[in-house]
């Protein structure tokens, strides 16, 4: 039974996906129905509606074409179950405080070896896919190394990049980058934000711009901008001033918090490095990535090694590290 069927029996189903989204979706209905469905999905950007919202319409299709579900009556309840992520052959993974642990991947590999309970397929959803620390992502990358029929994995993440190269190898990316937010922003007491600020909070991850809007003070979020791009472009130069840098210009914006901003903020930084040959309108591209670009003074290789010293820096933040030490720690490696 193909989606376009499917949906007229779904009351459930938010259809403003199709308008929203329809790439993803023609992409996906197509999957479908020539019966292509991949093992493993990267899931990315940042509309976490989206993304859950084309989920459950693979979980309708999938349950559809089950004749044990074949009924109207016993589809429109499995939907609900859907809709509720109460239906037993769906696991959902989330974070265990602030990382996924190997021990969370070890039970999901468990459950994902048992028979199905209802439907004739089994399906993962782990949220947050990008908190996995190393030993988790190894322990994954051992099940996407060796899929199972009629087994199958999304990963929910803002960017692919933020998984391990191993991983991204072996799953195919659907991206819903996030609807920008208004032009024009007020907070609360009416402190109107720069505009070269909202520039910047408009391509972070949603909850972090919010994050950032709490205590939001023009000045100082320009010095801790100014920090950071400075701090990026000794990391990309591999200037051994960079460690000299974490100790003076950054150390007043490295509380747990700010560092975590930070660390999303350079991952913006060198993506949009990566993305300068391509030109994707949607970049955010800072004049001093442009410059850094043309210069062609750097490596691509050392980009994506970046990528990943980035992670290991968070992942060290988030395991009790003192910001300032993992910092520091960033910078030797970066520069050696």
């Amino acid at each position: 039974m193909c989606y376009r069927l499917m949906v007229s029996i779904n009351t459930n189903m938010d259809l403003s996906i199709q308008q929203t989204w329809p790439e993803q979706v023609l992409f996906m209905e197509r999957v479908l129905t020539e019966k292509r469905l991949a093992h493993a999905y990267a899931f990315t950007g940042l509309d976490q509606a989206g993304k859950e919202a084309l989920i459950e319409m693979i979980l309708q299709t999938l349950v559809a074409e089950d004749t044990n579900q074949a009924s109207p009556e016993n589809i429109q309840q499995t939907y609900q179950r859907i809709a509720d992520k109460q239906f037993p052959d769906v696991y959902y993974l989330k974070p265990e405080g602030q990382s996924l642990k190997v021990d969370q991947i070890r039970h999901l590999k468990e459950w994902l070896a048992t028979s199905p309970v209802e439907a004739n397929f089994k399906m993962a959803v782990i949220e947050q896919a990008d908190l996995m620390n190393t030993s988790a992502a190894n322990a994954l990358l051992t099940f996407l190394e060796e899929p199972t029929a009629d087994v199958y994995l999304i990963l929910l993440c803002p960017d692919i990049n933020k998984l391990l190269p191993t991983i991204q190898s072996r799953v195919q990316e659907l991206n819903f980058p996030r609807q920008r937010m208004a032009q024009h922003m007020l907070l609360a007491d009416d402190q109107e934000i720069l505009t070269s600020h909202q520039e910047v909070l408009q391509a972070l991850p949603y909850e972090i711009s919010q994050d950032i809007l709490i205590d939001y003070q023009a000045e100082t979020f320009g010095k801790w901008l100014e920090a950071y791009n400075q701090f990026y472009q000794r990391l990309i130069a591999k200037d051994s001033l960079a460690m000299v840098q974490v100790q003076l210009q950054l150390k007043p914006f490295l509380s747990v918090k700010q560092s975590l901003q930070g660390l999303e903020y350079l991952w913006l930084l060198n993506y949009s490095l990566l993305k300068q040959d391509y030109a994707a309108a949607e970049t955010f591209s800072p004049y001093f990535i442009q410059q850094i670009h043309q210069s062609a003074q750097y490596q691509v290789e050392d980009v994506l090694k970046l990528n990943q010293y980035l992670l290991n820096c968070k992942q060290k933040i988030l395991a009790n590290v003192s910001p300032q030490l993992a910092f520091e720690q960033l910078a030797i490696r970066t520069i050696r």
